[in-house]
Formats: structure tokens, C-alpha cells, sequence
């Protein structure tokens, strides 16, 4: 059964606006491709916070101190891909991404908990050579909030492009969408 494409960027919506509630949701993953510090390309997993549909963005939770942020100062542009397996629809989201002013991302990190407060708060930078392989994947014992709040970053996509592929026996689906302001337009292309 072919699906409209006006109806492929609904579901890709509908899924990303579930996802960030749903713990078990597909899309709650994501690969997110940018460059790195040394303008390398680089993927990596990250957990999708908050989806707009209305303004077209996706938040992600980091560390201010990692590579991808350092990437993102330099290259602005992200990538977030995701797979949902039942439904066979891939959604690759992508567009200028910006880390949050203060009181933009107060809000986010108040909801944390302190035990999520011990992510932020380690003397190390994540990627930090360990000295001792006992440390190892061990979460910092001690929440320090004023540390965790000055690492603590929201980074905010706006998305302008969109390609969103469905997969199925009778034939494959691929459409892409480009933002103009409020509005997507569509169009078919190749699988």
C-alpha cells in the first residue's frame, strides 16, 4: 500500500514527537553526524530530547566539554538519523544547530535528577585518558551541581531538510523535504 508523501512527513513527525515521552520508542535513538574537533565526520548515538513539530527542531542533552560540541562551534551543521524497524521508515533530519543561552536551558536542566546531575559533573572531560582502568565506566559519586550546570548543555536543530525513506515489498518510498518558513516542500525522488 503506497502512502501519500504528505503523509511520510506526518508519521516522521508523529514518531519524533512520541519518542523523546516514550523510553521504548525507535526513534528515541538517533545517530547524529556532524564534525568533529578536527573536522573529521563522526557519528555518534545520542538520545533525542524534545521534538518541535511546529518550529522544526530537535534538542539533544550533552556535556559542554565534548568533541562534538567543539565540532559544532566550528561547523554548525547536524545530521540526526533514525530507524524505526516495525514501521520500515527511516528519517534523516538535518540543519543549523546552536547550543541554548542560560536561560534557555535552565528549564531542561532542572528536570534532572541529581543522579542525572553525576553525567555533568565529572572533573574529567568525556574522551579524557583514565589513569587507572578501575575508573573505568564508573559514574561520578558525587553530584556536584554548580559543576554539572556550567557542563551541562542543550543543543537545538532546526531542521531545514529532511529525507525520508519507507521501505516495502511493493516498493519503495523516498521523499525529500525542504523548510520555506513555516511550510514543506516536497518531492519525490528515487529510492
Amino acid at each position: 500500500m503506497n502512502r501519500s508523501i504528505q503523509s511520510l512527513i506526518v508519521q516522521s513527525w508523529d514518531n519524533l514527537s512520541r519518542a523523546p515521552r516514550d523510553k521504548n520508542h525507535p526513534y528515541r535513538l538517533a545517530v547524529l553526524s556532524g564534525l568533529d574537533a578536527f573536522g573529521r565526520p563522526r557519528g555518534r548515538t545520542v538520545v533525542l530530547r524534545q521534538a518541535e513539530r511546529a518550529t522544526a527542531e530537535l534538542y539533544l542533552f550533552s556535556d559542554a566539554r565534548t568533541n562534538k560540541v567543539v565540532g559544532l562551534r566550528q561547523q554548525n551543521w547536524l545530521s540526526w538519523t533514525f530507524w524505526h524497524p516495525r514501521q520500515s521508515l527511516q528519517t534523516i533530519a538535518g540543519g543549523p544547530s546552536s547550543l541554548l543561552s542560560e536561560s534557555e536551558r535552565r528549564p531542561f536542566f532542572e528536570q534532572l535528577s541529581a543522579y542525572n546531575w553525576a553525567d555533568y559533573s565529572s572533573l574529567l572531560a568525556p574522551g579524557e585518558t583514565l589513569e587507572e582502568e578501575a575508573k573505568i565506566n564508573r559514574k561520578a559519586t558525587t553530584t556536584d551541581q554548580e559543576r554539572a550546570w556550567r557542563n551541562f548543555c542543550v543543543i537545538r536543530t532546526q531542521v531545514q531538510e529532511m529525507d525520508i525513506l519507507h521501505l516495502q515489498r511493493s516498493g519503495h518510498q523516498r521523499v525529500l523535504a525542504q523548510r520555506d518558513g513555516s511550510e514543506w516542500k516536497l518531492q519525490i525522488v528515487q529510492s
